[in-house]
């Protein structure tokens, strides 16, 4: 499951596809409709090309540059998620159709991304085929005490898988192998990982109690949440 997963020159061409069908596109083939309602594609704001150095690093963007506008429904961490996923995976598409860029935009309430330097483009994640990961995902529940709820496959490029799982295990003793469940699910290599985003989230009887998710097209960031403050599952400062 575990390769490099490299970023590739990308030729400049003429646009193949209007960006509107390239954002219709986008949003059809994701998987889950329930959060990301719509993309708005708008000129760079005026206060942004103000401030050439703070937000794009002293290097002024083409003038037919596009600032996106990802509209979720509620402000839940799988809405920002699902939200943060269909930007990056839109930055690429863009990118690679030949017309006006993706420079900047806003999931939500969030601040949403930039693109630059640090955020490599067109990376290949080397997912396994979907009966190889349910198969390990089965294997990886019974080894750790907990039944899959829902098992999502998203496809904002590449597979971003969403699980959702149930246990009847004490609540810290489960936080506490959460790091080992995530480096099996989504198994790393360096720096390189096999999926472009990944959501997870435990409950037991009373309800939630633990999740985590990850993002590594456009942006690559993570966030958690505990039911518990005192009981994350990863550090932090």
């Amino acid at each position: 499951m575990i390769r490099s997963a490299p970023s590739r020159p990308l030729p400049v061409r003429a646009p193949h596809r209007s960006a509107a069908s390239v954002v219709s596109r986008e949003l059809a083939q994701l998987g889950d409709r329930r959060y990301v309602r719509r993309v708005v594609l708008a000129p760079v704001p005026k206060h942004a090309r103000q401030h050439v150095k703070g937000y794009f690093a002293d290097v002024e963007p083409p003038p037919d540059a596009r600032w996106g506008y990802v509209a979720v429904r509620g402000s839940s961490m799988l809405a920002g998620w699902e939200g943060q996923l269909v930007a990056g995976a839109l930055r690429d598409q863009l990118c690679a159709n030949g017309g006006p860029p993706l420079v900047a935009w806003r999931t939500g309430s969030s601040d949403g991304g930039f693109s630059d330097a640090a955020f490599p483009f067109e990376q290949h994640f080397p997912n396994p085929t979907a009966a190889t990961y349910r198969q390990r995902v089965r294997l990886i529940a019974r080894r750790y005490g907990f039944r899959v709820i829902t098992l999502r496959l998203l496809h904002p490029l590449q597979t971003a898988p969403l699980l959702i799982v149930a246990t009847a295990r004490p609540r810290r003793q489960f936080v506490a192998d959460v790091p080992a469940i995530l480096a099996d699910l989504n198994p790393r290599n360096g720096q390189a990982v096999s999926f472009e985003g990944f959501y997870f989230e435990a409950r037991d009887r009373r309800g939630p109690f633990v999740r985590a998710d990850s993002i590594e097209r456009g942006q690559i960031e993570g966030s958690q949440w505990s039911a518990d403050p005192n009981d994350d599952p990863f550090p932090h400062g």
